[in-house]
């Protein structure tokens, strides 16, 4: 595990990780938090990483990204060993691409 923290792109903290966002055009930076926990869904299964309490917190921002808009922009992620990188992938994506009028469709 130590050699894994090594080459990991974004700082691990305990069992916390944490990566900053900015959207250029929405002058906005917002810091994603995620747990990472190992699972076995199944005893016949070796355990696998997934991402969980997966927050995001305004640093420099006057557009506000609620729980359920998080939720939904991870939902039906695949939960297998790829569940900790598409976490991060899905939501980097979705907080890069937001615009303004996301708030405005209630999308």
């Amino acid at each position: 595990m130590h050699e894994a923290r090594l080459h990991l792109a974004y700082p691990l903290d305990g069992d916390r990780l944490a990566l900053k966002v900015a959207n250029i055009p929405l002058r906005s930076v917002w810091e994603v938090t995620m747990r990472l926990e190992l699972v076995v869904e199944d005893a016949r299964e070796v355990p696998w990483p997934r991402a969980c309490d997966v927050r995001v917190s305004r640093v420099v921002s006057d557009v506000r990204v609620p729980e359920h808009e998080v939720k939904r922009a991870l939902a039906g992620l695949p939960r297998d060993w790829g569940h900790v990188p598409r976490t991060v992938w899905k939501i980097f994506r979705y907080l890069k691409n937001k615009t303004s009028e996301d708030d405005l469709l209630g999308v």
